[in-house]
Protein backbone atom coordinates (compact mmCIF):
# COMPACT_ATOMS: atom_id res chain seq x y z
CA UNK A 1 0.00 0.00 0.00
CA UNK A 2 1.10 3.54 -0.67
CA UNK A 3 0.28 6.55 1.68
CA UNK A 4 -0.10 10.25 0.37
CA UNK A 5 -0.03 12.95 2.23
CA UNK A 6 -0.97 16.11 1.62
CA UNK A 7 -1.37 19.09 4.18
CA UNK A 8 -4.64 20.62 1.25
CA UNK A 9 -8.23 19.22 2.34
CA UNK A 10 -8.95 19.81 -0.94
CA UNK A 11 -6.26 17.57 -2.11
CA UNK A 12 -7.15 14.36 0.08
CA UNK A 13 -10.91 14.35 -0.75
CA UNK A 14 -10.21 14.62 -4.60
CA UNK A 15 -7.88 11.06 -4.31
CA UNK A 16 -9.47 9.23 -0.58
CA UNK A 17 -12.11 7.59 -3.08
CA UNK A 18 -8.87 5.61 -5.04
CA UNK A 19 -8.88 2.11 -4.19
CA UNK A 20 -5.49 0.42 -2.72
CA UNK A 21 -4.30 3.39 -1.21
CA UNK A 22 -4.53 5.37 2.21
CA UNK A 23 -4.87 9.48 2.54
CA UNK A 24 -3.22 11.17 5.15
CA UNK A 25 -3.49 14.74 6.13
CA UNK A 26 -0.32 15.55 7.41
CA UNK A 27 0.70 19.38 8.13
CA UNK A 28 4.75 18.77 9.29
CA UNK A 29 7.67 17.06 8.48
CA UNK A 30 7.62 15.67 11.75
CA UNK A 31 4.22 13.84 11.44
CA UNK A 32 5.94 12.12 8.04
CA UNK A 33 8.71 11.43 9.35
CA UNK A 34 7.14 9.79 12.46
CA UNK A 35 4.72 7.67 9.64
CA UNK A 36 8.29 6.21 8.25
CA UNK A 37 9.46 5.51 11.41
CA UNK A 38 5.94 3.21 11.61
CA UNK A 39 7.13 1.36 8.94
CA UNK A 40 5.71 2.89 5.88
CA UNK A 41 8.24 2.42 3.04
CA UNK A 42 6.32 3.87 -0.02
CA UNK A 43 5.18 7.02 0.58
CA UNK A 44 3.98 10.06 -1.84
CA UNK A 45 4.16 13.22 -0.63
CA UNK A 46 1.45 16.35 -2.70
CA UNK A 47 3.86 19.47 -3.02
CA UNK A 48 1.03 22.11 -3.28
CA UNK A 49 2.26 25.34 -4.93
CA UNK A 50 2.86 27.48 -1.94
CA UNK A 51 5.25 24.93 0.02
CA UNK A 52 8.29 26.01 0.85
CA UNK A 53 9.81 24.30 -1.81
CA UNK A 54 13.86 24.31 -0.99
CA UNK A 55 13.24 23.36 3.16
CA UNK A 56 11.18 20.41 1.37
CA UNK A 57 13.86 19.17 -0.84
CA UNK A 58 16.42 19.19 1.84
CA UNK A 59 13.83 17.46 4.62
CA UNK A 60 12.83 14.56 1.92
CA UNK A 61 16.87 14.74 0.71
CA UNK A 62 17.61 13.56 4.61
CA UNK A 63 15.02 11.35 4.64
CA UNK A 64 16.34 9.35 1.82
CA UNK A 65 19.87 9.57 3.70
CA UNK A 66 18.62 8.05 6.97
CA UNK A 67 15.84 5.29 5.04
CA UNK A 68 17.71 4.14 2.27
CA UNK A 69 15.07 1.36 1.90
CA UNK A 70 12.59 4.03 1.51
CA UNK A 71 10.77 5.27 -1.52
CA UNK A 72 9.53 8.43 -2.05
CA UNK A 73 6.99 9.91 -5.42
CA UNK A 74 5.73 13.50 -5.24
CA UNK A 75 2.96 15.25 -6.97
CA UNK A 76 4.32 19.01 -7.45
CA UNK A 77 3.53 21.73 -9.23
CA UNK A 78 5.22 21.97 -12.68
CA UNK A 79 7.23 25.22 -11.81
CA UNK A 80 8.60 23.22 -8.79
CA UNK A 81 10.12 20.58 -11.01
CA UNK A 82 13.84 21.85 -11.10
CA UNK A 83 14.02 21.95 -7.02
CA UNK A 84 13.24 18.44 -6.77
CA UNK A 85 14.53 16.82 -9.84
CA UNK A 86 16.53 14.19 -7.85
CA UNK A 87 13.09 12.51 -7.04
CA UNK A 88 10.51 10.41 -9.51
CA UNK A 89 7.57 12.74 -9.24
CA UNK A 90 4.38 13.37 -11.60
CA UNK A 91 2.17 16.38 -12.46
CA UNK A 92 0.13 17.83 -9.46
CA UNK A 93 -2.24 19.24 -12.16
CA UNK A 94 -4.49 16.16 -13.16
CA UNK A 95 -4.37 14.69 -9.78
CA UNK A 96 -6.34 11.43 -10.31
CA UNK A 97 -4.67 10.70 -13.36
CA UNK A 98 -1.06 10.85 -12.07
CA UNK A 99 -2.53 9.14 -8.91
CA UNK A 100 -3.54 6.18 -11.34
CA UNK A 101 0.15 6.33 -13.42
CA UNK A 102 2.06 5.89 -10.05
CA UNK A 103 -0.28 3.02 -8.72
CA UNK A 104 0.70 1.57 -12.50
CA UNK A 105 4.45 2.38 -12.40
CA UNK A 106 4.43 0.68 -8.93
CA UNK A 107 2.36 -2.44 -9.69
CA UNK A 108 0.13 -2.30 -6.32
Amino acid sequence: MIIFYTHSVQRLEQIKSIPDIEVRHTVTQEELAASIVEGHHLICVLIEPETPSRQWQGFLASLLRSFPFLEIYLLLPREQEGYFSDFQHLPLENLRASVEQLLSLIHI
